[in-house]
């Protein structure tokens, strides 16, 4: 099933939509206002830094009584510790391997946030059995690393998130917003499913024109079991390219594509 987060900065209108709300550590004093707007169907999502103090975990956990459906984001696999026993969690960190994947369910861990070896190999992710899953669809680069550009990163398209429900639960966040933005990409990926303007525009590090109209569906289908073989594949800044040349040329590339296909 797919589902959204969003943080908890976005207006009550959005606030209302999501199945997930973000509370960032520095919100923490709103969670007594969101369980006062009654969100019965939806999930708090509390960043949980290390530096969370005893008292704002008891604080948690009365809220806990409220509303049981709180989970913790944290940092890193090494907070966990009998402090956090009585809480659900994930790590927010990207998960870059199947075993450690497998080891974090078995563990316990809500999610499982898709990194760039994950997110290229779909197929598997469904033959695991890993159950719930977490897409950051406006990120094209995951690590600090200065790179080119995002263009085969693990970004998604607004036409093609759908393709990307996998497991019993997926959930779509667009980190690293503004609330306006955020709720943008909303209405982008979860309301219109399409968006006819530059890549760059809704996806951060892409940092290569190209417009996402111009994108036919069969690139992501391909992407989503390439397993990230960029040195023998080439098929992403290939498309890129591809679809700047069409664009300019003033065609449409679904028609390119078939002529292409014709001519082999």
């Amino acid at each position: 099933m797919l589902q959204y987060c969003l943080n908890c900065r976005v207006s009550l209108k959005y606030r209302r939509k999501a199945q997930e709300l973000y509370i960032e550590y520095r919100d923490l004093g709103a969670i007594e206002e969101l369980l006062e707007e009654d969100y019965k169907n939806t999930t708090l999502i509390i960043d949980t830094p290390p530096m969370i103090t005893d008292d704002e975990l008891n604080k948690l956990k009365l809220y806990i009584k409220q509303k049981s459906d709180i989970i913790l984001a944290l940092h890193d696999y090494n907070q966990l510790n009998e402090r956090l026993n009585d809480f659900r969690w994930y790590i927010m960190e990207p998960c870059n391997s199947f075993m450690e994947a497998m080891a974090l369910q078995r563990a316990g861990a809500e999610y499982i946030v898709l990194g760039e070896t994950l997110f290229f190999n779909m197929n598997r992710i469904k033959e695991c059995g890993i159950e719930n899953i977490r897409i950051m669809a406006n990120q094209a680069v995951h690590s600090p690393v200065p790179r080119e550009n995002g263009i085969c990163g693990p970004w998604v398209r607004p036409e093609d998130v759908e393709l990307y429900d996998v497991c019993p639960k997926t959930i779509i966040e667009f980190p690293g917003c503004l609330p306006n933005k955020e709720e943008a990409l909303y209405r982008i990926y979860a309301e219109q499913h399409r968006w006819p303007g530059s890549i760059e525009m809704i996806i951060d590090n892409f940092d290569s024109p190209c417009e996402n109209r111009m994108l036919p569906t069969e690139f992501t289908e391909h992407r989503l079991n390439c397993r990230q073989r960029c040195n023998s594949c080439h098929m992403c800044p290939n498309m890129i390219r591809l679809a700047n040349r069409v664009l300019a040329e003033g065609n449409d590339i679904k028609m390119f594509l078939h002529k292409e296909n014709e001519v082999e």
